[in-house]
């Protein structure tokens, strides 16, 4: 059901550029491989013509548009990297948003690469992140879907949805319209909650299907 209503409205809002013209200029960067890598279905992040992206041991690297490597941070102690932290990113405006499959969550200055604020979620994330004006959103691995600030990191609401013994390989989906958030969990469910308050509401999606 989730994926016919992303294909029928062309509303998945995940971020999808189409490109026009010629690449004009190939270089390459050697990255250790990333174990499970299958599993994160990265994305690139571009910020004033620079590329972000991180490596098999967290790092999260800034090139230019001549691949000059502009800044590395790893936010990572020496265990954690040990347990091959997979990363998921995401933009707000300057900010660069990080969570993972080891609990933590984190925000970087996408000038510097300055760790702005750095939190421990009660379970690893499960989904890809949401950004929403000054807040962002994750599904964890409890099928818990957590809206946190931007600015610090401080969870602002969570709506829980039932466990499952088996998580899923693939990243979750979540979906924003108007004031709708609409996300799967592990099980094949899908919950549409207020983005302002994770209160399920079936007036807003039936109000969404019918538009």
């Amino acid at each position: 059901l989730f994926g016919i209503i992303l294909f029928i409205l062309f509303n998945n809002n995940d971020g999808f550029s189409i490109f026009k013209g010629n690449l004009s200029k190939i270089q390459k960067y050697n990255f250790s491989k990333i174990k499970n890598f299958y599993k994160i279905e990265p994305n690139l992040i571009f910020h004033n013509n620079n590329l972000i992206f991180f490596d098999n041991k967290g790092s999260i690297l800034s090139f230019n548009d001549n691949s000059k490597l502009i800044w590395k941070i790893n936010n990572y102690n020496k265990s954690e990297i040990k347990a091959g932290p997979l990363l998921s990113l995401a933009k707000s405006k300057d900010k660069l948003i990080v969570a993972d499959n080891i609990s933590k969550i984190y925000a970087l200055d996408l000038n510097n690469g300055k760790v702005l604020w750095t939190i421990k979620n009660n379970s690893p994330s499960n989904s890809k992140i949401k950004v929403l004006n000054d807040k962002f959103f994750l599904v964890d691995e409890n099928n818990t879907l957590n809206c946190f600030s931007i600015n610090d990191g401080k969870l602002i609401w969570k709506h829980n949805t039932e466990k499952s013994f088996i998580n899923s390989s693939k990243k979750l989906s979540i979906l924003i319209k108007n004031e709708l958030l609409i996300f799967s969990n592990s099980l094949g469910d899908i919950t549409a909650v207020d983005v302002n308050n994770g209160k399920l509401t079936l007036t807003q999606l039936i109000n969404f299907v019918c538009e």
